[in-house]
């Protein structure tokens, strides 16, 4: 009997001591998984700061667009489009007249972000559904922006897109 409970005591010891050997390698397991991820993290994050984040361009595009500033707005894009991107939405916002800067507070546009694609550190795709709702109407459309590093920041890149700028001009 005494045999007995030494062989069910061992038996006991040597089940714990599997058990605590598959919790150690689980542990283990789960902390290189939890590692690369941070390894990964961490490389797509010196991407977005690189040259500050794509996502704040938009979000600056929005504010300027809500602000209706055609200088501000502008500045969101590349510099070869800058002028098109000014003159056009000046072009646009001239058609109301003084009504503009009532227009101020019942324009709202809205950007979110839903993806960014990289093609390479200076180069990606920002995918994002906007919005313009105006009194009695709101439109809505998906745009897929041409982003890259130019003079140190992120900005729309127009320049061979002509499909962003018709993107962008929908919402008008």
């Amino acid at each position: 009997m005494r045999r007995s409970r030494t062989r069910k005591t061992t038996l006991k010891i040597a089940f714990a001591f599997m058990i605590l050997i598959i919790l150690a390698a689980t542990l283990v397991l789960v902390l290189f998984i939890q590692k690369q991820k941070m390894q990964t993290s961490a490389e797509t994050e010196v991407i977005e700061t690189a040259a500050g984040d794509p996502a704040a361009t938009v979000r600056q595009l929005e504010k300027a667009l809500d602000a209706l500033d055609a200088s501000g707005v502008a500045a969101c894009f590349d510099d070869a489009s800058q002028d098109t991107v000014k003159t056009e939405l000046e072009g646009v916002l001239g058609q109301y007249g003084s009504a503009v800067k009532l227009m101020q507070f019942a324009v709202d546009f809205s950007f979110q972000v839903n993806d960014i694609s990289y093609t390479d550190a200076e180069h990606c795709t920002v995918s994002s559904s906007a919005s313009v709702r105006l009194p009695g109407s709101e439109k809505q459309t998906s745009l897929d922006l041409p982003m890259m590093i130019e003079n140190g920041k992120w900005v729309i890149d127009l320049t061979g897109h002509p499909e962003t700028f018709a993107q962008l001009e929908s919402l008008f």
